[in-house]
């Protein structure tokens, strides 16, 4: 697991942060089963990518309310490990579960909000 700290600020007019702490995995072996259950509904559009990162790193609401578009996009390159086919196959296997993904259409956290943010991005461009 690795660590990354949170700093913010709890009151916007004073120059007073806060810090929380927290751990998130580098590989499969490290993921819990709650956290590939989020990654499957990201991957299926059952939940948007501020969701993912609340779950992902354990934030509280009003920290990840927080979290700019360069700050998520780099929390889920946290996660690019989990395109990885092989290591998605051993994690099912070792832990007995059963996946809706399909391995070709693979892809990161990251991958689907880019995916997704070009998708948005499109259709507003369509209606100028």
């Amino acid at each position: 697991m690795k660590q990354v700290l949170f700093k913010y600020r709890p009151i916007k007019f004073l120059n007073f942060y806060l810090s929380e702490s927290r751990q998130y995995p580098s590989s499969y072996d490290e993921v819990s089963v709650e956290l590939f259950k989020a990654f499957e509904a990201l991957h299926f559009g059952k939940i948007d990518d501020d969701f993912f990162v609340r779950i992902a790193f354990a934030l509280p609401n009003r920290i990840a309310k927080e979290c700019n578009g360069f700050l998520k996009y780099s929390m889920l390159e946290c996660f690019e490990f989990m395109k990885d086919q092989k290591q998605l196959k051993d994690f099912l296997s070792a832990r007995q579960l059963k996946s809706r993904i399909e391995l070709i259409d693979l892809k990161s956290p990251l991958d689907i909000m880019v995916e997704r943010d070009l998708a948005e991005k499109e259709i507003m461009e369509s209606f100028k």
